[in-house]
């Protein structure tokens, strides 16, 4: 049974217990709010095997957090961890939109193209390895942020000290020489063909 019931917990003593180092406080934390935090990802994703990821990402998070003593309002550590379950579902929703739909291909179509030859795929990495030189570096990790890691351009600014509309900016810029770095590539292949 945990020392309190919920309502009676002190949460500004249980964050600097947190913060101390102290385990049993982070044990307590997790018996405590792990029910409440896994009720509203479950209703937010409405897929267990996903809630229960988003639970124990959003309480390592909470933990971490904690240990560094980055919570301001300890008596507020409720709404903060709740506020990073919602963040890391609503990130989750994000990045899965901007896969595309898994489609299947009809059985006629030719190997080739499924399947494209080594020579064809290394002359396409070797493109796409000219056209990211074509990039800062700054930049080139924007995108990667962006469109490997599906961070936002909000989130980017604020772990590089920046603007959100700079690297916004700074974003759109990339995409566009990267783009017209792929597109010479492809037609200077296509002239060799």
């Amino acid at each position: 049974m945990s020392e309190q019931a919920p309502s009676e917990l002190d949460y500004e003593g249980l964050a600097e217990r947190i913060g101390t180092g102290d385990r049993s406080a982070e044990e307590l934390l997790v018996s405590e709010l792990q029910p409440g935090v896994f009720a509203v990802l479950m209703a937010r994703t409405r897929d267990r095997e996903l809630a229960l990821d988003l639970l124990q990402e959003t309480l390592w998070e909470t933990i971490a957090a904690l240990r560094k003593r980055a919570l301001r309002e300890p008596a507020k550590l409720p709404a903060f961890v709740l506020g990073i379950a919602r963040n890391l579902a609503n990130k989750q929703f994000r990045t899965s939109q901007r896969r595309p739909p898994m489609v299947e291909l009809p059985a006629d179509v030719p190997a080739a193209i499924i399947h494209p030859t080594f020579d064809e795929e290394r002359e396409r990495m070797a493109t796409l390895a000219t056209a990211l030189r074509e990039i800062n570096a700054e930049d080139c990790q924007i995108l990667q942020e962006i469109l490997v890691n599906g961070a936002t351009p909000a989130e980017i600014a604020v772990r590089q000290g920046l603007n959100p509309e700079i690297v916004r900016k700074r974003k759109s810029r990339a995409l566009s020489r990267l783009r017209r770095a792929l597109l010479a590539g492809s037609a200077q292949r296509g002239t060799r063909s």
